[in-house]
């Protein structure tokens, strides 16, 4: 009821103004229709605004949640450190004090790296929690070195187990380990070392030959017959997918090429890697005959004589595990649980006698400290080149110039360096790397005036004997593969096969020169500037060279360079590095030209690890992990593939630019 005498509102009307009122269906010209119309419009509006809404909503959500997940993981990583570094230990069942009768447990598995690794917390944290994620396990041999020499002057340390399963090393550190352990047993010759294997690697049984037993799984075997090389060659292939191979190159011999060129390996490259594998394993076996002459014998008379083999095998119902007892090549078959049931035995275990007492030799280094390179008043730097030379790595231990120059920086900023040796084992990589990398060593020499000699261990080819020309001498061990001095550029034409499935590039370029085709013919004037671009590297390769090795400026350089390889007898003869010798004997030269003529110094051998910061596969392997504590394993596998899916755009790089390397054909040689 209306109090104020005012006219009320008609329902379904409305307001003109002045009290004056339209129903709605005059408004809307009596077409119900239209209203119907406006009504679902706005519902589907609604729906449409919802989903939208919710969409959006959800994946906010989602970016919250797993930025939460990543940043409480790292805002509390010292807590995170102590959890992984002590579900680490529950896992490997170690015991970090020696007790009065323990057992030093060495499991080998994984590759044994050259280099010093950082040895501050978090990077200790790092290695760790890569173990846990992503099921990657190493060691390094100088870690491996310390351990046995700290053993040796420990009364509580009472045998050494070796455990060697999946274990891969080069020639040089697997002899470099069997070393540490002979001169362990000098000292220790109570203390008995035993050695397991699922399955005898070259490299695991060369560091097995210096153990006092040998022990192999009933179903093991060895997983070599001698030493071998081969490639894939592509030719046919490309050509059948209309790929055309854009090679520019300088050396006859420069092998990295050929599977691209060719569906064969030439005779020369065949010739020159013939020689260099047979010499490897004739100097492999003379290595064992010091340890394990039946060994040798063993190899001779059953792996050079295929037949023979095969009839000794037939006998022993084709069990190789049989046939290495009988000969004598190891001393026991048995299992790893068997053996470690032995142990438990003997030197005791924790509440089962699946646990024995093992003391982790990582536990036992951290637990003594046993380093303390800086008390030395004077002392000798090895820095660490190892793997392909690139330009940039998200690794510490990657062979790039900014590793090589955080080394120097530590180097430069310690006066008790006397002198430096440059540790490489690389098949070689980027010229521009390289030569980046050769500068620094130049600018070392050059603030600090002291010598720097190159120990070249394993592989020292290309881009590796490029850098190696900015030192003063250059060592060899007799095994390192050493040369393949040349250029090569390589890159990948698809225009072809793009052309053939419809795709054709157009467009106008200021110059020729500046095109970068993918979708057609490289042109002809872009082909001869790479031509020259890799003559100009060459010839500053082979001048570097001639300027470092004064006793080749009158020789050939077809000689020595061309892409062809040395083995470490050859490039002595060649003039291309002045010595054979191990890391420590190159220290001990160094040592004796250091005190040339002067009194007599003692210097200490300080490795120089690169950087040791937190890097981008730690917090990876952070995200990875909490990922996994709370999305599950399926999920956690699914981030970890994303993460590492790094090839986005390859195609297109490799077609636009051929990539300038000196890079040898043999990019890691371990066994």
């Amino acid at each position: 009821m209306n109090t104020n005498n005012e006219p009320q509102q008609p329902k379904n009307s409305t307001s003109l103004g002045n009290g004056t009122y339209i129903s709605d269906s005059t408004a809307f010209g009596g077409d119900n229709k239209l209203k119907g119309l406006c009504h679902v419009m706005m519902f589907i509006g609604g729906i449409i605004t919802f989903v939208r809404n919710f969409v959006c909503n959800v994946f906010f959500v989602l970016i919250l949640f797993l930025l939460c997940c990543l940043f409480s993981f790292i805002g509390n990583v010292t807590e995170e450190k102590t959890k992984v570094l002590n579900e680490f230990a529950d896992e490997i069942d170690v015991d970090v004090n020696p007790s009065e009768n323990a057992l030093l447990y060495f499991e080998l598995r994984g590759p044994i790296t050259e280099e010093a690794v950082p040895d501050d917390e978090y990077s200790q944290f790092a290695r760790m929690l890569n173990q846990r994620v992503n099921n990657f396990y190493s060691s390094d041999i100088i870690s491996l070195e310390n351990a046995f020499d700290l053993a040796s002057k420990s009364d509580n340390i009472k045998g050494v187990y070796l455990k060697l399963s999946n274990m891969s090393a080069t020639l040089e550190v697997a002899l470099r380990l069997r070393a540490a352990i002979e001169k362990f047993k000098e000292q220790r010759q109570d203390v008995k070392i035993t050695a397991f294997s699922e399955s005898y690697s070259p490299s695991s049984y060369l560091v097995a030959s210096g153990c006092d037993e040998i022990v192999l799984d009933p179903l093991g075997d060895f997983s070599f017959k001698g030493f071998s090389m081969s490639n894939l060659y592509y030719k046919s292939l490309l050509e059948r997918f209309r790929v055309e191979p854009q090679i520019f190159r300088a050396g006859e011999f420069k092998s990295a090429v050929e599977p691209f060129i060719r569906d064969n390996m030439s005779e020369g490259v065949k010739a020159e890697y013939e020689h260099i594998f047979l010499s490897m394993w004739q100097y492999y076996k003379e290595q064992l005959l010091k340890k394990r002459e039946r060994a040798v014998a063993y190899f001779e008379e059953l792996y050079d004589n295929p037949e023979h083999y095969l009839q000794e095998l037939s006998k022993a119902s084709g069990s190789e595990a049989k046939l290495l007892k009988q000969y004598g090549v190891v001393d026991e078959l048995k299992s790893a649980l068997d053996l470690q049931s032995d142990f438990a035995k003997t030197y005791g275990y924790k509440k089962t006698t699946l646990h024995p007492n093992f003391l982790d030799y990582e536990k036992f280094l951290a637990s003594e400290n046993t380093l303390s390179p800086n008390d030395a008043d004077k002392s000798l730097a090895v820095i660490y080149g190892v793997g392909e030379i690139v330009d940039e790595s998200e690794l510490p231990s990657a062979f790039t110039p900014k590793n090589i120059a955080a080394q120097i920086d530590k180097i430069l900023k310690d006066d008790k360096i006397c002198g430096v040796i440059f540790y490489i084992d690389s098949p070689g990589g980027s010229v521009t790397a390289s030569e980046k990398i050769r500068r620094l060593i130049l600018k070392l020499k050059s603030e600090r005036q002291i010598p720097v000699y190159v120990s070249m261990n394993s592989l020292c080819a290309s881009g590796g004997y490029w850098v190696s020309t900015a030192c003063d001498r250059m060592y060899a061990t007799r095994e390192t593969i050493t040369g393949s001095i040349g250029v090569f550029a390589l890159g990948f034409g698809v225009h072809e096969l793009l052309n053939e499935y419809g795709v054709f590039e157009d467009g106008v370029a200021s110059s020729e020169l500046s095109q970068n085709p993918l979708a057609k013919k490289m042109p002809e004037s872009q082909k001869r500037m790479y031509t020259l671009e890799i003559g100009n590297y060459y010839e500053t390769f082979i001048g570097l060279v001639k300027n470092s090795r004064k006793m080749l400026e009158q020789v050939s350089y077809r000689d020595y360079a061309e892409g062809k390889v040395f083995l470490a007898e050859e490039a002595k003869k060649l003039h291309l590095i002045d010595g054979i010798a191990t890391l420590k004997e190159v220290a001990s030269i160094m040592e004796s030209d250091l005190n040339a003529g002067k009194t007599s110094n003692t210097y200490q051998l300080k490795h120089i690890s690169g950087e040791g910061s937190i890097d981008f596969e730690m917090f990876k392997s952070i995200f990875i992990k909490t990922s996994y504590d709370y999305l599950g394993l399926d999920t956690a596998l699914m981030l970890r593939e994303l993460l590492r899916n790094r090839q986005s755009d390859l195609l297109h790089k490799a077609a636009v630019r051929p990539k300038v390397m000196a890079l040898g054909n043999l990019k890691d040689v371990r066994f």
